[in-house]
């Protein structure tokens, strides 16, 4: 998997964050919903109570008929134009099948003097009253119940065909026309309808009608043809409810059949509460609600007739007896919920007839505007900042990407075609893991060179090194045949140990390396430990050594083995280059975490264009003197001893001109 792709995934886990956040909101929600839910459910028990103590609040009320349609009667202060339209109509109630193609719409409207009726049939076809055959209707009409409680008055509306109307009745002696119910029937592409205005009183306190076309009939009346009682508000419970109105709460008291007979306030519906949200703001709530679904999103508040609340809640209310709340989606934009709390009223309704159900709602849309204010600022800095990590790790990616190619493509030029290894490495900037990583590479093929120049020069080196002491093998052996001198076999012996210590020596750094591998540090006193060494190596030669130390003792983790091959190494070399009856000086001091192993002798200069090159392998500045041959792996040995204690060596000619010190240091 690619880089690129990686980082993509590990940024996509910064989503948590917005989530987590939405989760901590959609409890705080929860929170606040529940106080509001005790906040309006506590006045709906206030209210309640208050009108349970005013019992002369409680109107006798019309009984209901089982079977029978109650006609909701808007209140109005305007007068309605009876011109057959409706455009300043309540919304319609329903009769009859929606799905049907006979099916009756209607409503009803009054002030204190006059009542409106507007009826609307769908129809495939008309069949219009003929006068020629006579009787009350003989086609599609409309017969009116109105019942003052001694008796039912009966209206039939059957026109000749569109236009103005006045509804018949049956006289003492023959049909005549009520000039008290007028209207106008108009035809539609539909079916028709029509609207009539009557004095209030006519309603009397029971009113329907039927609908009839030729043997279908749509009525509000019950099996008996009796009309089901008017339900209108009632003024004084209306004046009493205002006294406990406030700023969006809706209060309204419910009879047993659904049937709204006093309301005061109105739900307050705040859109401009989304006007504080930035641009946009809509897609952070989109993106909110689809992590976190609201509580009320499937629960849409129903669409009741008019005058009508039919909930579940106030039916549950009603029924049990107990007090019961519901949550609603509003189905308006922006999206707000309605807390409704439904609380039955006391004994004192109950004992007149009525299970009056008290109904308080109240919007959400101050509630949500902090939580979409508080969700709007949450999602916006969590995905800036998502944004951001994503942007940052993609072009950390891309720096990483490049730097790891730039680092490949510095790999791939160091390794020639011919096997060969570079000694050229790009210097690696950065102080981070691939920086560390550039610059081990580069030691790396550099050590790869060296070992590959080394292999290359090796054969040119054994040659060199191996032909004197084979010729005189040669030489020797070729004279001893023709002269069995006894000397002759002597120097073929030596030309064979030469040959011996070359193999000897070749050998050793090998030796050397697999020691350094396997070998156990342990503590040392490196003061003691070179004082010691020397005092033992001078009693073996001629040569004079004069040992030194600043520190009484230096501490540091090695090997006893090493570290004294590592001396007679340099010590070897000391001896070699040292003027004949100078001192050889150690020094032994501690600086900087290292402690460090100064050899000065005094003698030839080490020339300026061997460099680093010394510690290589195979190289030597010694003259061949004939009797012995150096290989110049002495000194390499010293170094990979050095490297394997955390240190290193170097080699300086003095100041003076006076001869050469090698200095050693090793990690403390």
């Amino acid at each position: 998997m690619k880089l690129h792709v990686q980082l993509i995934l590990v940024s996509l886990l910064t989503l948590a964050l917005p989530w987590a956040g939405c989760s901590y909101l959609q409890q705080m929600e929860s929170v606040l919903r529940e106080g509001q839910q005790d906040a309006v459910l506590s006045t709906a028990r206030s209210v309640a109570l208050a009108l349970e103590e005013r019992p002369d609040l409680i109107r006798s009320k019309a009984p209901f008929n089982e079977g029978s349609e109650s006609i909701y009667l808007a209140e109005t202060n305007n007068s309605l134009v009876a011109d057959g339209y409706d455009p300043e109509w309540p919304p319609l109630q329903s009769l009859g099948d929606n799905t049907a193609p006979f099916r009756v719409e209607y409503s009803a409207a009054a002030n204190q003097k006059d009542a409106w009726l507007f009826i609307r049939v769908f129809t495939d076809s008309i069949n219009y009253h003929n006068p020629a055959l006579g009787g009350i209707a003989n086609g599609d009409h409309i017969k009116l119940y109105a019942d003052n409680g001694s008796y039912t008055n009966h209206y039939w509306i059957s026109p000749d065909g569109p236009g103005k109307f006045v509804a018949r009745k049956r006289g003492a002696k023959a049909i005549e026309d009520d000039g008290r119910i007028r209207g106008v029937w108009v035809d539609t592409t539909d079916g028709y309808q029509l609207e009539m205005s009557l004095p209030r009183e006519l309603l009397g306190s029971r009113f329907g009608f039927k609908v009839m076309k030729g043997e279908q009939i749509i009525s509000t009346l019950d099996d008996e043809n009796k009309p089901g009682p008017l339900v209108q508000q009632d003024d004084t419970l209306n004046a009493t409810l205002r006294q406990f109105k406030r700023d969006n709460l809706k209060l309204s008291i419910v009879d047993q059949r659904g049937q709204i007979i006093a309301e005061a306030g109105q739900l307050n519906y705040r859109p401009e509460a989304q006007e504080e949200l930035p641009p946009g703001a809509w897609l952070l709530e989109y993106v909110y609600r689809l992590v976190i679904p609201d509580e009320a999103s499937d629960n849409r508040y129903p669409a009741d007739n008019p005058g009508e609340l039919r909930r579940i809640e106030i039916r549950s209310a009603r029924d049990t007896q107990e007090a019961k709340t519901a949550w609603y989606n509003s189905g308006r934009e922006p999206a707000s919920a309605i807390i409704s709390a439904a609380v039955p009223l006391g004994k004192s309704w109950i004992s007149s007839g009525q299970k009056a159900v008290l109904v308080a709602e109240q919007t959400t849309d101050q509630l949500l505007s902090l939580t979409n204010i508080a969700m709007v600022k949450l999602l916006g800095v969590t995905l800036a900042a998502v944004l951001v990590i994503v942007l940052g790790l993609l072009g950390y990616a891309s720096l990483l990407s490049f730097r790891i190619r730039r680092l490949n493509s510095a790999i791939n030029a160091a390794m020639q075609p011919d096997g060969r290894v570079s000694s050229s490495f790009p210097a690696q900037w950065g102080n981070d893991e691939i920086g560390d990583l550039g610059r081990r590479f580069g030691q790396l093929l550099g050590r790869v060179h060296e070992y590959t120049e080394y292999l290359r020069t090796l054969a040119s080196k054994l040659s060199h090194g191996l032909r004197t002491p084979l010729a005189l093998v040669k030489s020797s052996l070729d004279n001893f045949e023709q002269d069995p001198d006894p000397k002759y076999l002597q120097r073929a012996r030596q030309g064979n140990e030469r040959l011996s210590s070359i193999l000897t020596a070749m050998s050793e750094a090998t030796r050397v390396e697999e020691a350094i591998r396997s070998s156990d540090q342990e503590e040392i006193d490196l003061v003691a430990f070179v004082k010691e060494y020397t005092d033992h190596y001078a009693g073996s030669v001629e040569q004079q050594f004069e040992c030194n130390s600043a520190s009484d003792a230096i501490r540091i983790q090695g090997s006893v083995d090493l570290l004294a091959q590592l001396l007679d190494k340099l010590f070897d070399n000391a001896i070699d280059f040292c003027t004949s009856g100078s001192v050889i000086s150690v020094d032994v001091q501690q600086e900087q975490g290292y402690g460090c192993i100064s050899i000065t002798n005094q003698g030839p200069l080490l020339p300026a264009a061997m460099g680093e090159q010394l510690f290589d392998s195979m190289v030597s500045i010694r003259a061949d003197k004939g009797d012995s041959t150096h290989l110049g792996l002495g000194l390499t040995i010293v170094r990979l001893v050095a490297e394997f204690h955390g240190g290193d060596v170097t080699a300086r000619n003095l100041e003076d001109a006076s001869g050469v010190e090698f200095l050693v240091r090793i990690s403390v």
